[in-house]
């Protein structure tokens, strides 16, 4: 009985994660928000849905008064070729001061997270924190 053979781009199609990518993200519809954000209207694509929900949290933080100065993707030296990218920075009330604290919100680690992690926190004086599920 003959077999029919596939092409590889066949198989890739069939094998491929539903929402695409290699860490199985949601399709870009489910991770992009769109809204009025520091005065203007804007459409905002994650990297994934659990780090558009923490954006949105702390939006609402923001709007509370519990952060201030939200910034998206901060980014920190590391060399001067190498830059690590957060997801988020903001200002928290730490007693009678401000702190700067960058989250970076994962749900996967890969290595090269791990290392450029590690440098960073050693490097910058501010409080980093890994936002897992």
């Amino acid at each position: 009985m003959p077999t029919e053979r596939m092409t590889a781009q066949q198989y890739r199609s069939l094998t491929k994660a539903p929402g695409g990518g290699k860490y199985n993200t949601a399709a870009k519809p489910e991770r992009t928000w769109s809204g009025v954000w520091q005065g203007h209207m804007q459409t905002i694509v994650f990297d994934s849905k659990f780090e558009m929900h923490r954006f949105c949290e702390l939006r609402v933080m923001e709007q509370n008064g519990l952060i201030l100065n939200l910034i998206i993707q901060p980014k920190f030296s590391l060399t001067p070729s190498e830059i690590y990218k957060g997801d988020f920075k903001y200002l928290e009330p730490d007693g009678k001061k401000l702190k700067w604290v960058c989250e970076d919100v994962k749900g996967h680690e890969t290595q090269l997270f791990r290392s450029k992690w590690k440098r960073v926190v050693a490097m910058y004086p501010i409080e980093f924190r890994l936002v897992t599920k």
